[in-house]
């Protein structure tokens, strides 16, 4: 009889514990459902991302010229800016002149490279960096061509 009660009691617990958390949930998560995403705000954070890589890429490249920032680091900038454009193109077509700037950004990096190599300035691990950076600009040029999701 104690068992049967005691058994009673765990129910009845547990039932008003469920009962109070299913209630209780619009107040804990603050009361209102989060809402569905919207392609107009998705495409409004990925402008503004764009807008911002822009600015880090234009003093990336004041920068590396005043010599206060390493290349590697242009070369990065500039590839998350054309990802980021890419990201915003609505055809193949447009996604594809992104990449074909990129390719072209990436083999004007490496050039620079040859020639700061050739002059000791880098070693041979940068001036790899740079030939992987433009290989992979092309790969994506291609994958784009293809209709194939490009790495990032």
């Amino acid at each position: 009889m104690l068992h049967r009660r005691f058994i009673h009691r765990c129910l009845m617990l547990t039932s008003i514990s469920i009962t109070l958390l299913l209630s209780a949930g619009p107040f804990v998560t603050g009361g209102e459902p989060e809402p569905a995403g919207s392609e107009e705000r998705l495409r409004e954070l990925l402008t503004e991302r764009r807008d911002v890589l822009k600015q880090m890429l234009v003093k990336a490249e004041l920068f590396v010229e005043e010599g206060r920032l390493d290349p590697v680091e242009l070369r990065r900038a500039t590839i998350a800016l054309h990802h980021a454009e890419a990201e915003l193109c609505t055809t193949r077509a447009d996604r594809v002149r992104v990449y074909e700037k990129l390719v072209e950004a990436m083999q004007t990096q490496q050039d620079l490279a040859v020639r700061r190599e050739a002059a000791g300035r880098i070693g041979q691990w940068q001036l790899a960096e740079a030939r992987a950076a433009t290989l992979e600009a092309k790969i994506n040029l291609e994958r784009v061509r293809l209709g194939r999701q490009t790495s990032r």
